[in-house]
């Protein structure tokens, strides 16, 4: 009996692993049309979104050459459409520098300089440091 059985064996695992092989198979087959179902769904699904906004750009388009040929009614342009450009302030010149000097001099602070001539705050402030500075490095100088 275990003869047989030695001798048996191997066909009885030979058709088991066929048999195996044979389910595997077909669950594999059954997987690839499931997805080949669910491919034609997702097509058929981004066709129609595909449609649907072709659909949209065609009455976008129309809508958009239907307004360019209407004529423009009651459109009121303003009279200035550009803003003013912003006041340039002249440069300073020899006479304004000396005057801007003489006041600092006469001991007036930077903001009634400025105030006093029109020129701006901070070309005044620096005017009197740059003074400044001159007059310390000739003092350095001469020393």
């Amino acid at each position: 009996m275990s003869n047989l059985l030695l001798t048996v064996c191997p066909y009885i695992l030979l058709a088991a692993g066929m048999v195996l092989s044979l389910a595997l198979f077909v669950m594999l087959k059954a997987e690839i049309q499931k997805q080949g179902l669910r491919a034609q769904r997702d097509l058929a699904a981004s066709r129609e979104l595909v449609d649907q906004l072709t659909r949209r750009i065609e009455g976008l388009e129309a809508r958009i050459a239907r307004q360019r040929q209407e004529p423009v009614a009651n459109v009121t342009v303003p009279a200035v459409a550009v803003p003013p450009s912003p006041t340039r302030q002249t440069p300073l010149n020899d006479a304004r520098r000396t005057e801007i000097l003489s006041l600092a001099i006469a001991g007036k602070n930077p903001e009634q300089i400025a105030s006093q001539t029109g020129a701006p705050k901070h070309e005044v402030a620096l005017l009197l440091k740059l003074q400044q500075q001159q007059r310390k490095s000739l003092a350095v100088t001469s020393a």
